[in-house]
């Protein structure tokens, strides 16, 4: 790496997805000095909040490994120095990592600038730099060229390919539609376009836009302006009936 700066690799692993209510409870680090030599920081964080089973299913931290451990107020100041002169490096840290950072140093009195550093995410460029599109699942699972593509016929043929070629290389796949069905989408996932979600507590929230991870039952209350101008826009049918339906069980719970 040809560094003036350190580069640190980092990674969190927290309470939940949304960046303003959730919180961190471990976080890796791979520092990388401007000589090449390397140093690796790891701590466990008491998050002050319960750790959701959903979580703790995912990344395997539980409350009683973590409630002797420092908060994040306890190591801010060291997490700082460290994180101070250095650029950073991550998966989806962009997008996660990098504000969540950002936002726990902000809670803890501490201004994070990340306006005159590097940020290198390795998901953004396999993302950018491996076609996602039908060619691309077809040369990779196939491993041949697709011709006529953008046939509907051609194309057609080519996708129950890859999917055949998908089940036979995934031991979780099956040619039980069942099976497929659940592979092919998020279960928090509401409505087909993705603009809403349950959160690990079972709430619907909004999944796009300002209001990203906020719940839709606060929402109401605070903002009812935006629902009827989601309603009143260019959304889908199925995002609407959704929606309605959301916002008639909270009428009724009101």
């Amino acid at each position: 790496m040809i560094l003036k700066r350190p580069l640190i690799i980092f990674d969190l692993e927290t309470t939940g997805l949304n960046i303003a209510n959730d919180r961190i409870v471990e976080i890796g680090a791979l520092i990388i000095n401007p000589d090449n030599s390397t140093e690796l920081y790891q701590t466990y964080i008491n998050p002050e909040v319960d750790i959701p089973k959903q979580a703790s299913d995912i990344h395997g931290i539980t409350n009683d490994m973590v409630k002797d451990s420092p908060t994040f107020k306890d190591v801010s100041k060291e997490l700082f120095d460290i994180f101070d002169n250095a650029d950073l490096g991550g998966y989806n840290s962009n997008m996660f990592d990098v504000p969540f950072l950002v936002s726990e140093f902000k809670r803890a009195g501490l201004l994070y600038n990340i306006s005159n550093r590097a940020l290198i995410d390795a998901c953004y460029i396999f993302k950018k730099k491996e076609r996602r599109n039908l060619e691309g699942a077809y040369k990779f699972y196939c491993n041949a060229k697709l011709e006529n593509s953008h046939s509907a016929v051609a194309d057609l043929k080519a996708t129950w390919l890859v999917l055949q070629e998908q089940i036979k290389r995934y031991d979780d796949l099956s040619f039980d539609v069942n099976v497929l069905h659940r592979a092919s989408n998020d279960e928090a996932t509401i409505d087909l376009a993705g603009r809403m979600k349950m959160d690990m507590e079972g709430f619907a929230c909004m999944n796009f836009g300002k209001y990203k991870g906020q719940r839709i039952c606060d929402l109401v209350l605070t903002n009812p302006d935006y629902f009827d101008w989601m309603l009143s826009s260019d959304f889908t049918d199925d995002t609407k009936n959704h929606l309605k339906s959301i916002l008639n069980e909270l009428k009724n719970e009101i």
